[in-house]
């Protein structure tokens, strides 16, 4: 793991890539590694590294996160109650103005909050490590719904809260998931997890349930049997922003390709994104015969208003160029079209052409397609008609390219809030087009028909 994928690595991912480098170094290749590091350090920070080296004493007595008595957690229960309540007063804030340093407003007032909600976070976190989940689970909640709550009302100080403060509010957030898990019985937990996901949606990130797991060294318990059950619980919920993509990843982790293909072909039509992690699963494995079979079954199954047609088609055409099946590449860049209309894909396209007239061609199919699509919608023409038929003639011109060009625009553009005023290059008056046909894309489109 390089770059991107080493940037948020779980405890258990850092720990375990760790202890596979340090098997490979030797002695002598260790030491010299922890010297290198060293005459990098700044030198107000080799202090420091210097203690890392040193043997820790051994505890004497008992330490507190051995065992933490019930007094401890209602009264820490007690304190975040009492954190909430001068928050709800406002006692952190006292109004809004603009800030020269950040060039715009932020909430002015008493920064300490930022101090006693890591004094409380860190405390919460005591009882974790000591696996008193069930109070664990209730602090975290309490707080989390004092803070995201407050963030979002203005009643704590400052430009950007999640900044502020030290405490890591994503691994935080998955270890509250874990303590729901841990403190939950088998049959609710997957609509206790669901209820704390929905708490967290603010903070949640892709593969929850993923991090959840690996937030620790330790495995949770009975994951398989959860696994079945969280399943089994999402695929009855309703489909939303939240649901669908935790039905994804569930399948993904304890189902596999296997699961993927059945999400995608039972229920494909109410959670189409299944294509996608169905095809993504067969990038990872290199298997792109396999990635042509899905695609093309995905691009026949789904509903053609459908966007999400752009990136089952992008699969298609990454497929068909490794295996360099020309005929499918054409297909594929057609279909990214025709799901999202964009000025980069038309340009894929148009590139892709041999000749001018296939070029008017690409763009005259296009414009069929996107015709027949409103007319399964039911939808009246948009108050200016779509020119489909180009004049025939012996030599196809550029001009008639451009005028063709306009014309697919316009159409495949729903909503035009601006519009600017372009020249043709090739004669003829100019043309009122949509913004996103900005001016470096009019170059790249003027570099395509200097080809023809």
């Amino acid at each position: 793991m390089r770059g991107e994928s080493m940037a948020n690595l779980s405890l258990k991912e850092f720990i375990s890539a760790l202890d596979d480098r340090l098997e490979k170094l030797g002695h002598q290749e260790l030491k010299e590694t922890i010297r290198d590091h060293a005459l990098n350090l700044a030198s107000r920070e080799r202090g420091e590294y210097l203690d890392h080296f040193v043997h820790p004493k051994k505890p004497k007595a008992s330490r507190r996160s051995t065992k933490l008595t019930m007094t401890d957690g209602e009264l820490l229960l007690r304190e975040i109650e009492a954190f909430g309540k001068r928050a709800e007063d406002y006692q952190y804030t006292n109004g809004w103005g603009w800030d020269d340093e950040y060039g715009e407003e932020r909430a002015w007032g008493d920064d300490s909050w930022v101090s006693e909600i890591d004094s409380l976070f860190e405390r919460i976190n005591d009882f974790y490590e000591a696996g008193d989940y069930a109070l664990a689970k209730k602090a975290y909640e309490k707080l989390f719904e004092i803070y995201l709550g407050g963030s979002e009302e203005g009643k704590f100080s400052g430009h950007d809260q999640d900044e502020m403060i030290e405490t890591d509010l994503e691994e935080t957030g998955l270890k509250y998931l874990r303590s729901i898990y841990l403190s939950e019985k088998p049959l609710s937990r997957p609509e206790a997890l669901l209820h704390g996901i929905i708490n967290l949606s603010y903070l949640s990130r892709e593969g929850t349930i993923h991090g959840m797991i690996h937030v620790s060294m330790k495995d949770l318990p009975e994951l398989e049997q959860f696994g079945e059950k969280w399943i089994e619980y999402l695929k009855k919920q309703k489909e939303d922003r939240i649901v669908t993509p935790l039905l994804k990843e569930a399948v993904r982790l304890f189902e596999g390709i296997k699961g993927l293909e059945t999400l995608a072909l039972e229920k494909g039509h109410q959670f189409p994104g299944a294509y996608v992690e169905w095809l993504e699963a067969l990038k990872k494995d290199k298997n792109y015969r396999e990635m042509i079979r899905v695609s093309r079954l995905g691009l026949e199954k789904l509903s053609d208003r459908l966007v999400i047609r752009a990136r089952v088609a992008d699969y298609l055409h990454e497929a068909a160029n490794q295996l360099d099946q020309k005929d499918l590449i054409e297909e594929s860049l057609k279909e990214a079209v025709y799901a999202s209309p964009s000025l980069s894909r038309l340009l894929n396209l148009l590139d892709h052409a041999e000749t001018t007239e296939q070029k008017v061609d690409y763009l005259n199919g296009a414009l069929v397609r996107f015709e027949k699509i409103k007319k399964r919608k039911g939808k009246k023409n948009p108050g200016r008609r779509i020119l489909i038929g180009l004049r025939t003639s012996t030599k196809i011109t550029c001009r008639r390219i451009w005028k063709s060009m306009v014309t697919f625009l316009r159409a495949a553009t729903r909503k035009q809030p601006f519009s600017c005023l372009y020249p043709s290059p090739w004669g003829g008056a100019p043309e009122i087009l949509p913004m996103p046909f900005s001016f470096p894309s009019f170059s790249l489109l003027s570099g395509i028909m200097e080809k023809s």
